[in-house]
């Protein structure tokens, strides 16, 4: 084997390289490359961890975010169906079981999909009626009879014909703190 003094100055300029000189810089190019490739394989894994550590917190996050957007207000929710035209104005009154009132207030609604939301504490039993106020006179039209000329209802499903059905009939128990009901909105004849 050929001493690196003579492996460095080769006097042969059309062939640079013998076996010798090849043999010597692939060790030290193999050498170097194991090296490289190490370095670059933890600087790789680094990154990745970093990239997955982002990862990861962005997915708490976004967990986080829905969480808070999909909880709930408390108060009542409710839909009303069968009213005359869409869009319409719903009115609403909320009493206690000792016929205190809770809650009074106008919605409008656009379609018999549509959810409308009262922010009240609710009491343990309660009871809601409703009116579609189709004039927006802001009151229920009666007849001469003083029955009601606009389509309404009770919860619990109370109704009595030409009249209001008595509070422990439309008296509903709450369910949580947020209280989900559904009106069929009717006629006086229905």
């Amino acid at each position: 084997m050929k001493s690196m003094g003579s492996l460095r100055i080769n006097s042969n300029q059309v062939l640079p390289f013998t076996a010798t000189t090849q043999q010597y810089s692939y060790r030290f190019m193999k050498r170097y490359w194991i090296r490289s490739k190490q370095t670059a394989h933890f600087w790789l894994k680094k990154g990745w961890r970093a990239i997955m550590k982002t990862k990861k917190f962005l997915l708490i996050f976004a967990c986080w975010a829905s969480t808070l957007a999909a909880q709930e207000k408390p108060g009542l929710y409710f839909t009303c169906a069968e009213a005359e035209q869409y869009p319409t104005r719903i009115a609403y009154e909320i009493r206690d079981a000792n016929d205190k009132r809770l809650a009074v207030g106008f919605e409008d609604l656009r379609s018999p999909n549509d959810t409308l939301h009262v922010d009240v504490q609710l009491p343990e039993r309660f009871m809601v009626q409703v009116y579609e106020d189709a004039n927006r006179n802001d009151k229920l039209d009666r007849g001469l009879f003083t029955q009601p000329l606009e389509r309404y209802d009770f919860s619990n499903k109370a109704w009595v014909f030409l009249g209001k059905p008595d509070v422990a009939d439309a008296l509903v128990k709450r369910q949580g703190p947020a209280h989900y009901l559904h009106f069929q909105l009717k006629d006086v004849l229905d």
